[in-house]
């Protein structure tokens, strides 16, 4: 196990094409320079697109990611700033956040203290808010063991990875 390394969350790998890959969490098998992305991380400023679920007792708030991310189920690796991990659904009340797939869609569900932010505006504010302060909402989140992707790297992106 010497050849495979554990990635420090947050690393910024500039990529010979010239664009940058952030990489959440990752292992990177050094012989093969196979870089495996283990989770995934989501950063939020208040203009994203969000819908509200629940009633007004077990409402939340929910950000769909586009497709199936394979997010795991559970708790278990799941981070973020602002919030704990937690079940959240129609039926609970729990303060907290999860990254759930429903519809074959991957989607990042919150529900704050519904005493101090009751509506999406609401919301939406305290997630600009946030992003204004410097200190914005971010979630991480692990991807299914069976889905997690591969990205193959030259050797010049391996130099800068240990360089760095």
């Amino acid at each position: 196990m010497d050849n495979v390394r554990s990635l420090t969350p947050g690393l910024v790998l500039r990529r010979d094409d010239g664009t940058t890959l952030t990489v959440c969490s990752g292992v990177l098998d050094v012989p093969t320079k196979t870089l495996t992305v283990t989770h995934l991380m989501y950063e939020f400023d208040g203009t994203e697109n969000w819908v509200v679920s629940g009633s007004d007792t077990s409402k939340y708030f929910r950000h769909s990611l586009g497709e199936n991310l394979h997010a795991t189920t559970g708790t278990t690796g799941k981070k973020c700033s602002h919030y704990v991990a937690a079940t959240i659904n129609n039926s609970t009340t729990t303060v907290g956040w999860t990254a759930m797939t429903s519809s074959e869609i991957t989607v990042l569900a919150f529900r704050p203290d519904l005493t101090k932010i009751s509506s999406k505006d609401e919301w939406l504010l305290f997630l600009a808010e946030q992003e204004a302060a410097g200190t914005p909402v971010q979630c991480m989140f692990p991807i299914a063991a069976d889905y997690r992707p591969e990205i193959q790297l030259t050797e010049s992106e391996m130099k800068r990875i240990f360089k760095d």
